[in-house]
């Protein structure tokens, strides 16, 4: 994800901000929050990490519903 600084700043200083303290604000956004956000890539990675999960989960349950059925 790509940040206009630029633009950033200018939105910050036409709110009364100050030009050195906009420019800081964007730069502490570039460097320590953008880096922590999430991307559709991570996202998809985690459902389908999630959906693997899942399927193991409902496999075990069957295996010991089956299990626990054949000794009763």
């Amino acid at each position: 994800m790509q940040l206009d600084t630029l633009a950033y700043v200018r939105t910050l200083q036409a709110a009364g901000i100050d030009r050195a303290q906009a420019e800081a604000h964007a730069d502490a956004m570039r460097d320590h929050v953008l880096p922590q956000i999430a991307t559709k890539t991570d996202l998809l990675e985690l459902r389908q990490d999630l959906t693997w999960r899942f399927v193991g989960i409902v496999v075990a349950a069957n295996g010991i519903l089956f299990a626990a059925l054949r000794f009763a």
